[in-house]
């Protein structure tokens, strides 16, 4: 389960959400928004779907796209923990021990930090927050919970990936 605030610096405002979250290391990310509104995006290796409410999909490939690439990689990397994908890519800090850490990631790539000027991961034995400071001066922070471990996706989770 997720909790989201997403802070507009311009418009002095702040939204929420909630839903579930899945991360596979093989297969990419789902963002299950239930409320306020219902909508889906899985973050795939080649593409980004998106999928509203009504069932309507819209899918963003990769090909051709060098920042969709690196944008939808480096999420990837950062969600599944990818270690050595993360110090290829961003100038990296840690702060505490095993059971209250702090991960700090500033991007190397310039496409990539024209859309993100940092992002901080925090967890205990568990993932807790994950945060992103975008470039623009806005902030989105994720809070986790309830989280289940799996060797496999449930059936609807693996067909948002196309099996």
């Amino acid at each position: 389960d997720f909790s989201q605030t997403k802070t507009l610096k311009r418009l002095d405002r702040t939204l929420e959400s909630s839903g579930v979250f899945v991360i596979s290391r093989s297969r990419g990310i789902i963002w299950e928004t239930r409320k306020p509104f219902a909508s889906t995006m899985i973050v795939g290796a080649s593409s980004i779907t998106q999928i509203s409410a009504s069932g309507e999909r819209s899918v963003l490939g990769a090909e051709g796209n060098a920042a969709f690439a690196q944008f939808s990689d480096t999420m990837r990397a950062v969600l599944s923990g990818d270690a050595g994908k993360l110090y290829a890519g961003f100038d990296v800090y840690f702060q505490g021990r095993p059971e209250s850490w702090r991960i700090g990631l500033v991007p190397r790539d310039s496409a990539v930090r024209a859309m993100v000027a940092s992002m901080t991961i925090e967890g205990g034995a568990d993932l807790l927050a994950f945060s992103i400071g975008e470039a623009n001066g806005d902030t989105v922070r994720y809070r986790f919970a309830n989280l289940v471990r799996s060797e496999s996706l449930l059936p609807a989770d693996a067909a948002h990936f196309g099996r």
